[in-house]
């Protein structure tokens, strides 16, 4: 074992010391105070001592903190208990920040070879642990220049608020969050907000000032609020918070994809609402614990390589590209025995993947926290002079080649549609729908009950406003910086909770976009509520505004769908009537919720690019 205890403000310590520590002389360390006895570091301790001998990471000391009640310890302020029959929150949070700030750490720091400054010293955790880490960065900033948060309870009751409410913390702090795409999707309760809540708070600190390259966030798709996920990014919090590593450019924040699985461990307890008769989860609090799995070490260098590479692959137009996308030879080197020719003619027979010709693809990462690919259709004729027209389509990994082609042939002919350029907002996956994704994206906060229609757990929702952030802030100005682009006539299109999410922006975002497309527009969400905020956009036109609308729909598609989509339109006639919306309608009969969307395109194209 390679932890010792060590008795530190009247707390029992679990310290690890570095390799070096015994024989470093007068050398001191960095300091990371971990909650929960530093279980997150007792998962990974192998692979953080190779990142020392690598010299991929300075190294440190790392100071596990108990708890004879996390619940308490752990929480700002009391709460009333997640669950009839569970025990409640204590809220004594601020006591345990100031015990360890001000009798744990002075004590710990007398008896080691610390670097006591601020700047050297960081406080992490998971779960509860996860989030006074983060609090602490806000109330002592005097003690800890750095925290990890990874996967915090930000559901917690007022946290998020705190958030909103507060000013950022210290710009100096270093900040490492994360969390997994698929924590809470099981909870009834208001855990269920788990996934979105994290993004949001990174979304939150940067529009209040703080500092983009002092802050990252990781995403861990399909992660659950287990243990196991903790500690996988427990080292890429250390490599950001003590490597000097700064965010990326193009934003803070990584998906972080791990392909290349290595052995793990089974976790000692995965915060557990309950744990399994016999069992070794030691503490409940959040997410049920899910059957253990080989453990993936997603690094923050390697998940960047890989989104690299894949962006590399879907452009591959040459048997070279598909060559370094797939780790092959080069054709200049000899393998096995191999001649340069050979090797050349075996590269050169490869397939390589098909691109629609005129398009272009980059990963943009948001300031919020997510990871997005960036399909573009680039037009041959030249811009007019006040620039290109836009049309930006959500789940652009469905639609965009379909929209690339038809706009590559309709704008050929001197009568054909006029150029402009076709922008679809995707993710980095090579599936159609990256679904926990968009379920966040395109919607509203939302309590779901039962499964999917599909008999799938609804995933994490409820981050609309924040996609129209990163639509507003970063995606458009971006556009405008690569192309040229007519600001003035912008529009954006999506089917189903993408046809939600265009109304949605309609309504809540008078003038982001000049026109919108809504196909089969999920109106279902959230018991109907666009049709309750209708009144806001009625209000707003009949004062004087104007806007531009395609509304569209599958003959064959549920009749609750059609009866919705209908009586939107019933209602914004006479807007349309008055001049002050520009309305198109389209059924496509024999079209069901899928195949509506090729039927779909042509209109589409004229409704946005014909100036009418």
């Amino acid at each position: 074992m390679k932890f010792e205890s060590i008795p530190a403000g009247g707390r029992m310590l679990s310290v690890y010391l570095p390799p070096s520590y015994a024989s470093g002389g007068s050398r001191r360390y960095p300091v990371l105070y971990v909650q929960d006895d530093a279980e997150l570091m007792e998962h990974s301790v192998n692979f953080i001592d190779s990142l020392y001998a690598s010299g991929e990471l300075p190294e440190l000391i790392v100071a596990g903190v108990p708890s004879a009640c996390r619940n308490d310890d752990y929480t700002p302020w009391p709460a009333e208990a997640v669950a009839p029959g569970r025990p409640g929150f204590g809220g004594a949070g601020r006591a345990y920040v100031d015990e360890l700030a001000g009798r744990i750490k002075p004590a710990l720091d007398a008896q080691l070879r610390t670097m006591p400054e601020p700047e050297h010293t960081g406080i992490g955790g998971g779960s509860l642990g996860g989030l006074i880490a983060l609090l602490a960065a806000y109330w002592r900033p005097d003690a800890f220049g750095a925290a990890a948060a990874i996967s915090p309870s930000l559901w917690y009751e007022g946290a998020l608020d705190y958030i909103r409410r507060e000013p950022a913390p210290d710009a100096r702090l270093r900040l490492y969050l994360s969390v997994g795409t698929a924590e809470g999707s099981l909870k009834t309760n208001r855990q269920r907000g788990m996934a979105a809540s994290v993004p949001e708070a990174a979304r939150i600190l940067l529009a209040k000032g703080f500092p983009a390259q002092r802050l990252r966030l990781e995403l861990e798709p399909g992660g659950t609020h287990d243990a196991m996920f903790m500690a996988l990014r427990f080292p890429a919090a250390l490599r950001f918070l003590f490597g000097g590593g700064a965010a990326e450019p193009g934003g803070p924040v990584r998906h972080a994809e791990a392909e290349a699985a290595e052995p793990g461990g089974p976790a000692r307890h995965a915060e557990a609402e309950a744990a399994e008769p016999g069992g070794p989860a030691r503490h409940a609090e959040a997410e049920a614990a899910e059957p253990a799995g080989p453990a993936r070490h997603a690094e923050a260098e390697a998940a960047a390589s890989r989104a690299a590479l894949a962006g590399s692959a879907a452009a591959a137009q040459s048997a070279s590209a598909i060559a370094a996308a797939s780790d092959l030879p080069a054709a200049a080197s000899q393998t096995d025995g191999q001649t340069t020719a050979q090797t050349t003619a075996q590269t050169a027979a490869l397939p390589s993947r098909y691109s629609v010709p005129g398009t272009e693809c980059f990963p943009l990462t948001s300031r919020a926290g997510l990871e997005y690919r960036i399909f573009v259709h680039v037009p041959v004729k030249p811009a007019p002079p006040s620039g290109y027209p836009l049309l930006c389509a959500v789940d652009g990994n469905s639609v965009f080649g379909s929209l690339a082609e038809a706009m590559r042939l309709q704008t050929r002919h001197p009568k054909g549609l006029p150029p402009g350029i076709v922008v679809g907002i995707g993710y980095p996956t090579d599936e159609p729908f990256a679904t926990e994704r968009r379920f966040v994206d395109l919607t509203t906060p939302a309590e779901m009950e039962g499964l999917r229609p599909d008999g799938s757990s609804w995933p994490a929702n409820g981050g609309a406003e924040a996609f129209l952030d990163f639509l507003q802030a970063e995606l458009l100005p971006e556009l405008e910086r690569r192309y040229p682009i007519d600001p003035r006539r912008r529009t954006l299109s999506g089917h189903s909770l993408g046809g939600f999410f265009s109304l949605y922006a309609l309504i809540r975002r008078p003038g982001l976009f000049r026109s919108h497309v809504a196909g089969s527009p999920s109106l279902w969400w959230n018991e109907r509520m666009l049709l309750k905020l209708l009144p806001e956009l009625e209000a707003r036109l009949q004062s004087g505004g104007s806007a531009a609308l395609m509304l569209a729909i599958g003959g064959e598609e549920k009749g609750s769908m059609l009866q919705d989509t209908r009586e939107l339109r019933r209602r914004l006639l006479p807007l349309a009537e008055s001049g002050r919306l520009r309305l198109t309608y389209a059924e496509f009969e024999d079209e069901g919720h899928v195949s509506v969307l090729h039927p779909l395109l042509s209109p589409m194209l004229r409704f946005a690019f014909l100036d009418k």
